[in-house]
């Protein structure tokens, strides 16, 4: 998954606490008939004896309103789409709750705007040119915000959901911004499909039919069976042992995956929940964490398969420097700066492990910088797009080296699985052609044929028990019900992710374990660890069409190693892609002085000859960065809620900065009639949690060995971003799959020599 959250949250925060990610949350099945309404109602302009909530009067002001956001004209504006009647419906049912806020919202704005206009009965009488002008002057109000927020959802949502309906002249936004022709307009492409309206293949997933009984003794409990969990069990259970998996999300298939932007990116239809499990933050341990109410600041996806559904499939390798940077460099004052305990030849077979056994596509010496590799990829890249193109062409023109991405989406039928069929939902989304190397589709089936190995949805695990003598001896965990079990286990490999991971060590503290489990170096949750990202809009002459296929298909990585020219520590690259699909466009792409009226309209039509240019980067390691538990929030199931603390090093905001420039340049070099860059703001959270139970040689400065076995309970492991040392330059999930599997090979074969 890339870091590319954070400017939605930003907006959300700033537009209103009420309507964000939490709002949309509520009553989600009613959404459909708010649609229903909008649709039939849209046209009928004079007739508003149907309204649900508003008045007639207080429709035409919200009318107005909408329509000064998005304007009628060529194409059709928030009036003719019945974005009215959209928000008129959601607020007297699905959003019933925040109706009287909004109505009270809209007469505060009403009667201010009669001050400011005496004799002009209300905002809808006034002249067009003068809307404009006192809508500049309450722009910055949160009313205003959430008008922008509520007229975008009613214009470009699916118009299942409300608003975008069909114009007199039988054109929607769903046809002018999401779907149109495969018109390339003078840049050359291979020809994709533009959806995935083609029969789906069939399942090969293979659901559990080993079922252990309650009071059986497993060999390893697996907690998580994402990138990493996924990984672990089906290498213990091919190298003989029973696993259990226990995965506190429901497990989907590919028939349950669906297109829908609203669903997905505001509904968090496959990530966590801040209503059952809710998270502070804070940036210092000096403040208060407040509740987070948008989007999660560890935001993670439980479900089997986990993030691996939903992530990009952006898949690079580290770098030999990614674990000797420490020694090459030197200290970084005030960080935990430090080199791994292994070494890129040590895990560079796994490397080759995840791309044949998991499927990765790309080019093997494309890339001047990539580290050495034992063999190519199992697969060709991914047909280039326009994006990819554009950015090769500036590259190029900068002199810098452009090459495929490597992605592990299939680009040819492989393993049984078919090739990607460019239809352009990845990222937020789950693949329902199986293309995408999801753990779901890959290492969780191959486990269950084994007959070895259970993977149990909906199980949520709060507490590892220990023994005596300081040994683990299972789980406690929640079913679906909220009933309590306690599994035993001879092991315990916990791979839930690098926050909940840390929190379940911190829960399971007993009074052998005060602190926490696998903590006598205190470093549990401490050095968390992001991936910087930052992103540049270009506009081009012609339509790209860039919301089919997948998100990338060209990286540059010209600044990979740090450079002390630059004035300050980092790495990373970038790479070209969709960008954000029509509602996330609409609410975080325009820039200052275009996010409302004529020049917003025209950033909505241009959105298919739009692209984005990504920068990644490293994230330093702080102590004062960590996960922990929260004194006072409780979660659904009554256990103290994670608290995240974080505050960006100096020098990860100016490198990734220093990305976005190049990023700029790139853009210009191909000819882009417009470039602009989303600002940089400091971290409040994001999908990347790396770094909190690392890995190291010396107990009093890491939480377990160079094998992921702890320092302090020699049967229980941890495997998952937790055990990064250092970030690496942006994308981790490949290295998290590569650990995991260099992991299962040396914890089996302690097993089976007793030493487990």
């Amino acid at each position: 998954m890339d870091a590319s959250g954070t400017s939605r949250r930003n907006f959300l925060q700033a537009s209103g606490g009420a309507l964000g990610m939490a709002w949309l949350a509520a009553s989600w099945p009613r959404v459909v008939a708010a649609a229903e309404h909008a649709h039939q109602m849209v046209g009928d302009t004079a007739d508003r004896s149907k309204l649900l909530l508003l008045t007639p009067a207080q429709a035409r002001d919200v009318d107005a309103i909408a329509s000064q956001i998005v304007p009628s004209g060529a194409t059709p504006g928030a009036h003719e789409a019945g974005v009215v009647y959209f928000i008129d419906h959601v607020h007297a049912g699905l959003w019933q709750e925040n109706g009287p806020e909004f109505v009270a919202g809209l007469t505060d704005f009403q009667a201010k705007c009669a001050k400011h206009h005496p004799g002009v009965a209300q905002f809808a009488d006034l002249p067009f040119d003068d809307q404009t002008a006192y809508l500049k002057h309450v722009e910055h109000t949160p009313f205003f915000g959430r008008m922008k927020f509520l007229t975008v959802l009613g214009l470009l949502a699916l118009p299942s959901y409300g608003g975008n309906a069909e114009s007199s002249a039988g054109s929607s936004w769903a046809s002018s911004t999401s779907t149109r022709g495969n018109r390339r307009s003078g840049i050359t492409t291979p020809s994709m499909p533009g959806s995935c309206l083609m029969r789906r293949p069939r399942s090969t997933t293979v659901m559990s039919t080993r079922k252990f009984k309650p009071n059986d003794t497993v060999d390893f409990v697996v907690v998580g069976s994402g990138a990493a969990g996924g990984v672990m069990a089906r290498e213990l259970s091919q190298a003989g042992f029973e696993v259990l998996v226990l995965e506190q999300g429901p497990r989907f298939t590919a028939a349950d995956f669906r297109h829908d932007e609203l669903d997905h990116w505001f509904n968090g239809a496959l990530t966590n929940k801040l209503d059952t499990n809710p998270q502070t933050f804070r940036k210092s341990a000096s403040e208060k964490a407040q509740r987070v109410t948008e989007f999660p600041a560890a935001w993670y996806a439980p479900n089997v398969g986990g993030s691996s559904v939903h992530f990009t499939a952006n898949f690079w390798r580290f770098h030999e420097v990614d674990f000797d940077e420490r020694s090459r460099l030197g200290a970084i004052p005030g960080t935990t700066f430090s080199d791994w305990p292994i070494t890129y030849a040590e895990l560079e077979p796994y490397y080759t492990k995840v791309e044949w056994d998991v499927g990765v596509s790309g080019l093997a010496g494309a890339s001047p910088f990539d580290p050495w590799r034992s063999k190519p990829y199992p697969m060709p890249p991914l047909p280039v797009k326009s994006s990819g193109v554009l950015l090769e062409r500036g590259a190029r023109k900068m002199g810098w080296h452009p090459y495929p991405a490597p992605m592990a989406i299939a680009s040819v039928p492989y393993k049984d699985r078919p090739a990607c069929a460019h239809c352009g939902f990845c990222i937020g989304f789950g693949c329902e052609m199986q293309a995408k190397s999801s753990t779901l589709y890959t290492m969780i089936p191959e486990a269950e044929a084994t007959g070895r190995c259970e993977v149990r949805p909906l199980s949520y695990v709060s507490r590892i028990e220990t023994n005596a003598a300081g040994r683990a001896t299972g789980v406690a965990y929640f079913d679906q019900d909220k009933r309590e079990h306690f599994q035993k286990a001879r092991a315990v490999v916990v791979c839930a992710n690098g926050a909940e991971t840390s929190r379940l060590l911190l829960l399971s503290a007993n009074a052998k374990f005060p602190d926490g489990l696998a903590n006598s170096s205190g470093y549990v949750g401490k050095n968390l660890m992001f991936n910087t990202y930052a992103q540049v809009h270009a506009l081009f002459e012609h339509e790209l069409n860039e919301f089919k296929s997948a998100q990338v298909t060209r990286v540059v990585h010209d600044w990979y190693d740090n450079d002390p020219q630059r004035g300050f520590y980092g790495g990373g690259g970038i790479d070209s892609r969709i960008g954000p699909m029509p509602i996330a466009w609409s609410l975080f792409a325009p820039p200052p002085g275009r996010t409302w009226g004529a020049g917003f309209k025209s950033l909505l039509e241009a959105l298919p000859r739009a692209m984005i240019v990504a920068g990644h980067g490293t994230s330093l390691a702080l102590e004062t960065n960590r996960i922990d538990l929260d004194p006072e929030l409780k979660d659904a199931w009554g256990l103290p809620a994670l608290r995240m603390t974080y505050k960006d090093h100096p020098d990860d905001l100016a490198m990734v900065r220093y990305l976005q420039d190049r990023g700029v340049e790139s853009m210009q070099a191909a000819g882009a009639l417009e470039v602009w860059k989303e600002p940089v703001a400091e971290s409040n959270g994001g999908p990347h949690l790396l770094g909190t139970a690392r890995m190291g040689n010396d107990p009093q400065t890491s939480v377990v060995d160079k094998y992921h076995r702890s320092h302090d309970v020699r049967n229980l492991f941890v495997c998952d971003g937790s055990s990064f040392v250092t970030s690496g330059r942006g994308q981790p999930t490949m290295t998290i799959q590569a650990l995991a599997f260099r992991a299962g090979d040396h914890i089996a074969q302690f097993a089976k020599r007793g030493e487990v």
